[in-house]
């Protein structure tokens, strides 16, 4: 359907006729407005001239007499009119008497006539004489013009209101036959189309009435099939938008919170995605890397660290085949080292080829793995390698002797006594020691060799290709050794306090094609406890009868373990006899070790396996809790009186226990026993050992009532020097110098010595080993006060003990505790 022309023209014709109808009114109504104006202008600057020269007589006196109060009353009459907003009284020096002002107020103006008038005002005043004074003062007054001009906006408002009402009554004649016709459906038609949602699925078609048969109708038809087809068509893709950004969205915030380094580069060398992890790596933001070259990143880190990064991007572009980096060490923006493991897939990235990278960072894990790796191999306190390292070691080592026919050693370092350091100060003393004598033995080693620590207290130096030959070899491996032995030898300085650690050490030459490296490392353990064996601080070379009594050893002590598990240790008691009455006056416990298959087994045999293995502290427990058990059943008897003491022999190991005191109080109030009963036998070289320490500790038991004799004086160190500061109370003689009494001179100076030693300081004496007459009959001519051995009883099981016990007479004496 075309479209008529001369609808269109009426439309124009009819505007401009209201346009020109519209400018006439409005000018003719401003003409008459303006005239008004000036007019009313001129009646205002009357009005106030009078009302200035009406109050000027009263200005003049408040002047005149500086009356503020009269000055007051004429500001304030003055701002009476409500169009004056200041009125100001100023005497002839130009100072203020009286001053008024009002803020002006914000009027409605709905004929906008206000924004025409201007508001700028020169303030009114009246100079004022003063009778015999040659200045004058003033008198002030501002006006808001808005207030005063307010009769003519109504009237200029009113008069331009109805110019405006007669001319939009022609405009509307004008206007509502043009409206009625075009304006009014367009209008429709109009709001109809802007309010269409293409994107809503159920839409109203577009509907003008009474205008189906013209270009409206046409218009309005072809609206409605446009606006359906771009329905359809704006549904659809909102659809399948919302969707791919929906799940956009979730995999790049996936992505972004992913730890590893992500990017997508594409065949322009363009980073189209990437990641924080990615970002950080240079410092960068992900969105400052959104479509930047990756040669915007060259300056951010090393170029060698650019090339690694991103050149094989382009290998993976130009073959289309995923690319696997096992490791990758790249240096960050932060100067970090880190590790990655990169895999590079050739992808499609929204049309384009591109590369998907992801590098996982590993340093954590290889760190973890060295780390690891390290603590399996290396000793944790002094950083040593340890066993297994040795062990791996060792086998290679000897495989390299055996191929260059050169000869090595072993060197193995145990130290002496190494628990007393922890007993006594601690174990941060005893790890200050072992990291001192790790530093004193890797500063000894050469480039070659290998220190180890295998563990507590015993160390190991590896030396290879020492000669190629075998005597040489040994020879500097035995100068070596009592090297080292000096080196740790040296004092030692913990806490302001010297400590001395002596060595044992044991050697083992290599190679030998029928060793291992365990049965190597056996051989030098062997060497050192031999040398251990044959009292510590020496140092003894491998032989093969050493194997034999290290076989020995183990089954010996395999033997004790077993005898603790099944009861095979028993007790015997050996009398104490008074040397000039002959009454037993005590007893010493002696421990038994009744094997299965072997029978009674010698204490000398097996007490120092006890010692060095550490059981001797299990087995000491069960003699001191037995021996009560035994003493309290002859207190109850009434076979043991006041003044009869037991002896039991206490090992320094056991004596150095921290519970040791509990556990003598525990035994004697467990059984019900006086603690004066007991005599607690310790030895020479324990006292000298931790002297400090072993002093306080036998005061302790002193003081609870426990008795205290030295075993086997005489064979030690036998100092006067410490014998007076401890407190003690028995000397017991060794039976090596009873032996021989009779026949040696020597053995007789040193027995009469030591008794007369003992008679001075007030000490009771103990003869060990007396087996004769004669020599009893020497003791007693001596002084000697007690005995005890085979001229009067063997050492006999509880029961015979027992016995001999009830055999004996009681005597008056004995009765009342008096017994020597």
């Amino acid at each position: 359907m075309t479209m008529k022309l001369g609808h269109h023209i009426a439309v124009k014709l009819a505007l401009v006729s209201v346009l020109v109808a519209l400018v006439l009114g409005l000018v003719l109504g401003a003409v008459q407005s303006l005239v008004d104006y000036r007019a009313e202008r001129e009646r205002i600057d009357q009005t106030i001239e009078s009302l200035l020269q009406a109050y000027e007589p009263a200005a003049a006196r408040a002047i005149y007499n500086l009356d503020t109060l009269l000055a007051e009353e004429v500001t304030n009459g003055l701002m009476t009119y409500d169009f004056v907003t200041r009125s100001l009284v100023v005497d002839e020096l130009g100072n203020e008497l009286a001053s008024r002002e009002r803020s002006v107020a914000t009027r409605t103006d709905p004929s906008g006539m206000r924004r025409l008038i201007p508001t700028e005002q020169s303030p009114y005043s009246i100079a004022i004489n003063i009778a015999g004074a040659e200045s004058t003062g003033t008198l002030i007054l501002e006006i808001d013009p808005l207030i005063a001009l307010e009769p003519f906006v109504q009237r200029s408002g009113t008069g331009l209101r109805l110019a405006i009402l007669r001319t939009m009554m022609i405009v509307a004649a004008l206007f509502l036959a043009a409206h009625w016709m075009v304006t009014r459906p367009l209008t429709i038609l109009s709001q109809r189309f802007r309010d269409v949602d293409p994107t809503v699925e159920t839409l109203e078609a577009l509907h003008i009435p009474h205008h189906k048969e013209d270009e409206l109708g046409v218009l309005t038809d072809s609206a409605n099939r446009f606006v359906k087809t771009v329905q359809n068509l704006l549904v659809e893709r909102d659809r399948a938008e919302k969707s791919s950004q929906a799940a956009y969205e979730n995999i790049r915030e996936l992505v972004d919170h992913l730890p590893q380094i992500i990017y997508v580069v594409n065949h322009e060398h363009r980073l189209m995605v990437v990641n924080r992890a990615f970002a950080a790596l240079f410092g960068r933001k992900p969105t400052d890397l959104d479509q930047a070259p990756v040669t915007s990143l060259q300056g951010y880190v090393s170029a060698n660290i650019w090339h690694k990064l991103f050149d094989p991007d382009q290998l993976v572009l130009a073959k289309q085949e995923a690319l696997q980096i096992a490791e990758q060490t790249i240096v960050g923006r932060d100067g970090r080292e880190r590790v990655f493991e990169c895999q590079k897939f050739p992808l499609d990235y929204r049309g384009e080829s591109a590369v998907l990278s992801v590098s996982i960072d590993i340093t954590e894990r290889r760190q973890a793995a060295k780390h690891i790796q390290h603590l399996a191999y290396h000793d944790s306190l002094t950083g040593l390698p340890n066993r297994n390292y040795l062990l791996e070691h060792l086998d290679q080592i000897q495989a390299q002797a055996a191929d260059a026919h050169e000869h090595g050693a072993l060197i193995f370092v145990d130290l002496d006594n190494f628990k007393n350091i922890n007993d006594s100060l601690g174990h941060a003393a005893g790890d200050f020691v072992l990291c001192e004598v790790s530093r004193r033995l890797v500063a000894h080693a050469q480039d070659q060799d290998t220190v180890s620590r295998l563990g507590s207290d015993e160390f190991v130096l590896c030396i290879p290709n020492i000669s190629h030959r075998g005597k040489e070899a040994l020879f500097h491996a035995e100068f070596r050794a009592n090297v080292i032995r000096e080196l740790v030898a040296a004092p030692f300085w913990f806490d302001n306090q010297r400590l001395n650690v002596t060595a044992s050490i044991g050697i083992a030459v290599f190679p030998d094609a029928e060793l291992a490296a365990t049965d190597l490392l056996r051989n030098a353990d062997i060497a050192m406890v031999t040398a251990k064996n044959l009292g510590k601080n020496t140092c003894q070379v491998f032989q093969p009868s050493m194997s034999e009594e290290a076989s020995r050893r183990l089954a010996l002590e395999t033997g004790l373990r077993q005898a603790i598990e099944e009861n095979q240790f028993f007790l015997t008691y050996q009398p104490q006899v008074d040397v000039s009455t002959g009454e037993i006056t005590g007893a010493e416990v002696l421990l038994r070790w009744k094997h299965p298959e072997r029978g009674i087994v010698s204490p000398l045999e097996f007490i120092p396996t006890l010692e060095s293995t550490g059981l001797i502290v299990q087995v000491g427990r069960w003699v001191l809790d037995t021996a009560c058990r035994d003493l309290a059943q002859w207190v109850t008897d009434g076979l043991w009186h006041p003044g009869m003491r037991l002896g039991v022999n206490v090992s320094a190991r056991q004596f150095a226990q921290a519970d040791f005191i509990h556990q003598v109080r525990h035994s004697t109030e467990e059984h019900g026993i006086s603690p004066s009963y007991l005599d607690m036998e310790i030895t020479e070289s324990m006292l000298i050992e931790q002297m400090k320490e072993t002093v306080e500790r036998m005061q302790q038991l002193r003081d609870y009532g426990v008795f205290f004799s030295i075993d086997d004086f005489g064979t030690g160190y036998s100092s006067l020097a410490y014998l007076k500061r401890l407190p003690i109370d028995v000397i017991k003689i060794d039976q090596s110098f009873i032996r021989d009494i009779t026949d040696d001179v020597n053995d007789a100076a040193i027995v009469e010595t030591i008794l007369a030693i003992a008679r001075h300081m007030k000490l009771h004496t103990v003869a060990e080993g007396v087996e004769t007459e004669q020599q009893l009959t020497f003791l007693k001519a001596n002084g000697c006060q007690r005995y005890q051995g085979y001229y009067f009883s063997r050492p006999v099981v509880v029961e015979d003990m027992t016995a001999l016990l009830q055999n004996q007479p009681v005597t008056p004496h004995r009765q009342t505790g008096t017994t020597a």
